[in-house]
């Protein structure tokens, strides 16, 4: 994927994949556990967020629904000066990540055990990017996203290699997104791990004030 890996990142990668190994055995944390798919379809299928230059650019980014802190993590030990926040709904993986990253020594980088859509009432509009891996369908983790992104910010979907219809109208009109140039970035794993999609929107004006919805109904009924 042309990434360069300094020494010590690569060190901070295995630490932190032993830890989640470790942490596996009493959380369900993953089902990928073998030392290449986790090399591959974790670590560096979370770097490929890097293919997007813009979402590089900003310094805030949010993870929403990390589970085991894929991608956000790996994201902050490949750049240190990013400020991380990884979201999740469930306290016992906020407390697995709160403890990894004091046994990792990261610093700029937080758990929060909350909902997307309570974030969105003190976080609103405040992150540079926000990324998604593996929640649900566009239209759900755009109207959970969109509203925490400020007004020039990147989000960043990671999708499976089918191509989603979006309602680009409605994106815009409802979420003040716009859908970038090079929208859906493709890209394949190595070792025939896989197909991935990134799917790229632009917060190009602010989000009506209704949205997100309250909890639950961006999954129970999506824009789109």
């Amino acid at each position: 994927m042309g990434l360069i890996l300094e020494e010590q990142v690569v060190e901070g990668f295995l630490s932190f994949a032993v830890y989640v190994v470790k942490g596996n055995t009493r959380l369900n944390l993953t089902r990928i556990t073998d030392e290449r798919e986790m090399a591959v379809k974790h670590f560096l299928d979370s770097l490929a967020v890097t293919l997007v230059p813009r979402f590089c650019e900003g310094i805030r980014f949010v993870d929403i629904g990390t589970g085991a802190g894929f991608p956000g993590i790996p994201l902050k030990m490949y750049d240190p000066e990013k400020e991380c926040t990884l979201l999740d709904s469930v306290g016992k993986k906020v407390a697995f990540l709160q403890e990894a990253i004091e046994y990792l020594g990261l610093s700029g980088i937080e758990g929060v055990n909350m909902r997307a859509e309570e974030l969105a009432i003190t976080k609103r509009e405040y992150f540079d990017g926000v990324v998604c891996r593996g929640v649900g369908s566009v239209g759900e983790v755009a109207e959970l996203s969109m509203p925490l992104l400020r007004v020039g910010g990147i989000m960043v979907i990671m999708k499976g290699p089918e191509k989603e219809q979006i309602d680009r109208a409605l994106l815009l009109e409802e979420l003040g997104g716009a859908l970038s140039a090079k929208d859906q970035v493709e890209y394949e794993l190595p070792f025939g791990l896989g197909k991935r999609r990134l799917i790229v929107i632009e917060k190009v004006k602010q989000t009506k004030q209704k949205y997100p919805r309250r909890a639950g109904m961006a999954r129970k009924r999506p824009l789109f």
